[in-house]
């Protein structure tokens, strides 16, 4: 219990000791099945203590280093990662030696366009100039010509000052040859707001005195006020990345020239106003600069949301607390006057950063390192082969008797061999054997369509007959895909047909536990391991089974359905008829119901009680009736019982409360299908929240305060049909 209590319980000693009779690698193994999460920090403690404390600590990006190292018959290639730009550090490495760089963007059509830069450089009698090939991963089809041009260099005609340098993303279609001869690069953006804001304030042009003094707007302490303030908003929006969906629905690739842009914006605004443009500001940072990037809504609120809280009245004032706690503040105009004294205050900014400064809760920090140690184990499991059959006697085996070929096929087929099972350890044959007959002993019938559609025909009046056969058509599909390829693997284990690519990848998932993917490619969005997958597959089955041999149930299991938004488009159609309402003038009310969904035996008269979802980052006190932080450890909670209530749009009073995303699964981005409905979301919730007093203007509410519903939109809460358990 202490371990599991503990904020350090990678570095906790065992208990009864324990401590001493296991070895480092083996207390890594209870710690990932108590504290998963903290298994990251687990495995750096343990090749600090195996290999030394310089394989965890990342060397110092020297470019001037790597550019002795190069000659003209070897590039130079940076492998790029999220939110790094090494343009401006090239630039000024040429500036310093005096090379001149030609410079091209890849992608459709620019082949030629290289081809030619690079022949001219190559041509030049000793000039310095350099070719830079940005964004190599965009021109595929143009990297078997790259490759042929390093490889047909000819050193003797080649210009001696000619450096040939290529930016490119983690591909597989990069040339091997080139990388193997090259010097590879790599320069990730600096981790932690205190680094971050430094790097900020030391790259240009934030470190030129000449610019940082221009301002001379009330002797430039708005200016230095608030670039301050976008520094720090630039920090903040690039680590939530570590916090996964929690942070953003898409991890969006922030860099340098988003901030650069920004601040010389944020320079000329200031000089040419009188008036404070908070408008203008907000527009072109949050709209244009960053969210130029953004894709998704959900994110583009979340993005202006935050640097609302940077771009106001408030950062102008000494101290203004920019977390709860207060552990991260402005700082105060007798703090900083100089370039140095912000770095000074910079300094003093906490290493390591609580979840709080970025709007989360304690939580996120659980919930970050539990991603972490998925996406390790996912890598680990990429490198893992399904070995074949041991040599333990049960290989190919004449069996005694005169059974016939099909005789043995059909009893292998059925798991009834008559070979000796017990002589040995089961290889991962018959794992996946055994894993697939057990799936396939629960999975029941097809569902009759026929007696659907006579039991529940479509009616101009219950839509929800139609979303029930359409339901049932969908999980039939889905039935068939995995009995049909359960049925196949089995008899490819045994050897009676052709182990295909499709079918060792079937069996590879069903050895390592994973939901095989052509499974998922004709099932609803799910995160779950195989053996929650089929419990929460078989518990689907049996909720339509029950409506199917009874009636509509008076509250619906809203995760149960393979397409979400079907239900809530009969929910409000069946209201649209009934009134003579036009169905795009209608909308849901919610309301939180304060019983548990057993208690509900009869349906509303208009539209539907719901229950099924997990609210992801905070929870609801039925108590209070208003969301509330979540509890310590407890990531999501059980959402109550939700009445969708279907009004005319113009009858839906405003009351104050959060408007919450509803997802699928926790991983909440998705693509838009053609349907026109995304992938993944579903809708949105008003979730009530604790109200302010009478009279409050809401724009005086800070983001840090529950009462806000800027507080929750920081926080990441959103409802999910799913979980990943």
């Amino acid at each position: 219990r202490v371990i599991y209590d503990s904020a350090d319980a990678h570095q906790m000693p065992l208990p009864d000791g324990w401590q001493e009779r296991v070895n480092s690698f083996q207390k890594m193994l209870v710690v990932r099945c108590i504290r998963p999460d903290k298994i990251g920090l687990g495995i750096q403690d343990f090749v600090i203590e195996k290999m030394g404390e310089q394989f965890v600590k990342p060397p110092n990006f020297d470019l001037r280093a790597c550019f002795d190292d190069a000659n003209y018959m070897t590039p130079l290639v940076f492998v790029l990662s999220a939110g790094s730009d090494p343009m401006s550090s090239l630039i000024k490495l040429s500036e310093d030696i005096r090379a001149r760089i030609d410079s091209i963007s890849l992608g459709q059509g620019q082949g030629p366009k290289a081809e030619a830069m690079i022949a001219r450089a190559q041509g030049a009698a000793d000039e310095k100039i350099w070719v830079v090939l940005q964004n190599c991963h965009l021109a595929v089809s143009w990297m078997t010509s790259l490759e042929r041009i390093v490889e047909n260099t000819d050193p003797a005609k080649c210009n001696r000052q000619y450096r040939l340098w290529c930016t490119t993303y983690p591909t597989p279609d990069f040339p091997v040859s080139i990388l193997m001869n090259s010097v590879k690069l790599t320069m990730e953006p600096p981790r932690g707001l205190r680094a971050n804001i430094l790097g900020s304030y030391k790259a240009d042009p934030i470190c030129d005195p000449s610019f940082f003094g221009s301002v001379i707007r009330n002797e430039g302490d708005e200016w230095r006020r608030l670039l301050f303030g976008l520094c720090f908003f630039h920090a903040i929006v690039q680590e939530r990345r570590n916090f996964g969906p929690l942070g953003w629905n898409i991890p969006y690739e922030f860099s340098a020239s988003d901030l650069i842009i920004s601040v010389k914006q944020l320079a000329l605004f200031l000089d040419e106003n009188v008036e404070m443009p908070w408008k203008a500001l907000r527009y072109c940072t949050g709209e244009c600069n960053y969210g130029g990037r953004v894709t998704d809504d959900k994110d583009r609120r979340l993005l202006n949301t935050i640097l609302g809280s940077f771009y106001s009245e408030n950062v102008l004032g000494d101290g203004f607390p920019l977390s709860a706690s207060g552990d991260y503040r402005m700082p105060s105009g007798e703090e900083v006057k100089t370039y140095s004294d912000y770095l000074t205050f910079i300094e003093k900014i906490p290493l390591v950063n609580k979840p709080e400064v970025f709007g989360l809760h304690e939580n996120a920090n659980i919930t970050k390192g539990n991603n972490d140690t998925t996406s390790l184990f996912r890598s680990i499991l990429l490198t893992q082969k399904a070995g074949g059959g041991g040599d333990d006697g049960g290989g190919d085996k004449e069996e005694d008797g005169d059974e016939s070929g099909e005789e043995k096929q059909d009893k292998a087929a059925e798991g009834n061999t008559t070979e000796d099972e017990g002589s040995g350890p089961q290889t991962d044959e018959d794992v996946i054997f055994d894993v697939a007959s057990n799936i396939l002993e629960k999975i029941p019938q097809l569902f009759n369509m026929e007696l659907a559609e006579l039991k529940f025909p479509v009616d101009w009046s219950e839509s929800m007959n139609t979303v029930l056969c359409q339901e049932l058509m969908r999980f039939n599909t889905l039935n068939t895909v995995i009995v049909n390829s359960l049925v196949e693997i089995k008899k490819a284990v045994r050897g009676f047909v052709v182990m295909s690519e499709e079918l060792e990848k079937i069996g590879n998932s069903l050895l390592f536990g994973t939901v095989p993917a052509k499974w998922l490619g004709a099932s609803y969005p799910s995160l779950k391991p195989l053996a929650s997958y089929v419990a929460d597959f078989l518990r689907r089955l049996d909720f339509l089974q029950a409506w199917l041999d009874d009636k509509s149930p008076p509250v619906y299991w809203i995760s149960g359905f393979y397409f979400t938004q079907a239900f809530l488009t009969g929910t409000l159609q069946n209201f649209a008829r009934r009134h003579s309402i036009a169905i795009d003038d209608c909308d849901f009310d919610f309301d939180m119901m304060p019983q548990s969904h057993e208690e509900y035996t009869k349906p509303p008269m208009d539209g539907a009680y719901i229950y099924g979802l997990f609210v992801d980052g905070a929870r609801f006190d039925i108590e209070r009736n208003s969301m509330a932080d979540s509890l310590p450890k407890i990531l999501i909670s059980p959402a109550p019982v939700i009445y969708l209530n279907p009004m005319r749009k113009s009858d839906i009073e405003d009351r104050w409360s959060y408007n919450c995303p509803v997802y699928k699964t926790s991983e909440r981005r998705g693509i838009l299908s053609t349907t026109g409905h995304s992938t993944n979301f579903v809708m949105y919730i008003r979730l009530p929240i604790e109200a302010p007093e009478p009279g409050t203007d809401p724009e005086t509410i800070p983001s840090s305060d529950p009462r806000s519903p800027n507080y929750w939109i920081v926080g990441g809460v959103a409802c999910l049909t799913s979980t990943d358990d």
